[in-house]
């Protein structure tokens, strides 16, 4: 369910609350005055916002008057249950979708900090050939947002934030290969003594992202990944991305690259020719494509995804959130857009 508060001058309200009631099938409808105008106020299911969302916009409530805000009911009383529909356009609105990706694609504190804290877990893993590290690194790794950043803008057309997702994608990898080779160099040393078994290094998981079978196998692997989170973050399931950060691991490679880039480069200096460098590099290099893939291949079938549930560009507006706190000081007909 959806709660929408729609704030509107006092000369529209009667028209809106009569489309409503027309067009869309509202009912209940509560009107309540406010300091600017009036604010209509009722609940719908899920699977009817959006279409009220571009319904309202094609007269122009939130693009040329108006405010519209969309707030979600966890639980009513007494509840109400909505038949079953199968039907591959049933989502959140695309202001919510765009609100949940968004807020994952900037470059923040918090986006580089997980990403520090997800290489140095996963150089420690694939070092020591532990899959529960190197699990634990693919939950952290928060590279999974700018690549939606740019799937779903090229879908909604939002040229900043496909340029966005571009740009904190390749930051996020240059810094993942750059921990690679940091953190390569300095448990290099001790490599004979994290893995003993070999002894050394590549380690069983170093060796397995550097196959070139695992190439065909992440092309299938990036593609669930691409169809399941972009259904999870339609619906609002963010629970399920986690099944999905573990299926599209994107952080192991990329710093396995790094780390066996720097022990081809600097391994014969620590042990003389016991260090195969032709291997190394190769690891390397398949490790580097394999990310290069599943990034490709998640960004394509989560745009089919988002295509299929009708993910469709989001009007542009004349107002801004940051003007929102102004609108107090304005008359009650300065709620039309400028």
């Amino acid at each position: 369910m959806r709660q929408f508060q729609i704030t509107l001058p006092e000369e529209k309200v009667g028209q809106v609350m009569e489309f409503l009631e027309e067009k869309d099938q509202v009912r209940n409808i509560a009107k309540i005055h406010t300091a600017p105008g009036f604010m209509l106020i009722f609940r719908v299911a899920l699977g009817k916002s959006q279409k009220i969302l571009t319904d309202l916009e094609a007269i122009g409530v939130g693009v040329h008057y108006g405010i519209i805000d969309v707030l979600p009911i966890e639980a009513s009383k007494p509840m109400e249950t909505e038949v079953e529909k199968i039907t591959p356009t049933e989502r959140l609105s695309v202001e919510e979708i765009y609100g949940k990706i968004a807020a994952g694609t900037r470059l923040s504190f918090d986006f580089l900090a997980l990403l520090v804290v997800s290489c140095i877990i996963a150089t420690i893993g694939l070092a020591t050939s532990s899959p529960v590290f190197i699990v634990a690194s693919m939950l952290l790794a928060p590279l999974m947002g700018p690549i939606l950043g740019l799937s779903l803008g090229a879908v909604i057309k939002d040229r900043r934030l496909v340029l966005t997702g571009i740009k904190n994608e390749v930051y996020g990898l240059l810094i993942a290969m750059v921990m690679g080779i940091i953190m390569g160099a300095f448990l290099m040393p001790y490599a004979p003594i994290l893995y003993p078994i070999l002894p050394g290094w590549p380690t069983p998981e170093m060796i397995s992202r550097g196959l070139a079978i695992g190439i065909v196998v992440g092309i299938i692997v990036a593609a669930a990944s691409g169809a399941g989170v972009a259904m999870a973050v339609t619906r609002g399931e963010i629970s399920g991305l986690v099944g999905v950060a573990i299926a599209a691991s994107l952080m192991p490679p990329a710093v396995n690259a790094g780390m066996n880039l720097i022990y081809a480069l600097m391994g014969p200096v620590y042990f003389g020719g016991a260090v195969n460098v032709p291997l190394h590099l190769g690891i390397a290099g398949i490790s580097f494509i394999l990310v290069l893939v599943n990034i490709l291949f998640i960004n394509i079938v989560a745009m089919l995804v988002f295509v299929l549930k009708r993910v469709a560009p989001i009007k542009s507006k004349s107002i801004f959130w940051h003007d929102l706190p102004q609108l107090e000081k304005k008359r009650r007909e300065e709620l039309w857009h400028r």
